[in-house]
């Protein structure tokens, strides 16, 4: 499944669901689609959001192990990274103005 977030004087961001979902819970959100995010709500849901993000990234670091890779193995995309296209349709709507919705 592919969830589109959609707002006005910015591109479509495009996930797939599973990282949609976990975005979107994150924000403070019901992890359900479709949904919408109202201009006076979008900031505080990007704090939620980017609050999330950096505490997943901190414990992340505290307990960084090696691990060994091998050639079959696809690089693992971390989720901070994964959650750049969404900050920053997040930040467009804020800016405009203008009402986020996903589906």
């Amino acid at each position: 499944m592919l969830i589109t977030f959609k707002t006005k004087n910015h591109a479509d961001v495009v996930m797939f669901g599973d990282i949609a979902l976990q975005l979107i819970g994150m924000m403070g959100l019901l992890k359900k689609t479709p949904g919408a995010i109202l201009t006076e709500d979008i900031q505080q849901a990007l704090e939620k959001l980017q609050s999330s993000l950096n505490q997943i990234n901190s414990e992340k670091i505290g307990t960084n192990s090696v691990q060994e890779v091998s050639d079959d193995d696809e690089p693992k995309i971390p989720l901070k990274i994964r959650a750049l296209p969404l900050i920053d349709l997040l930040k467009n709507a804020h800016k405009n103005q203008n009402n986020v919705m996903w589906s």
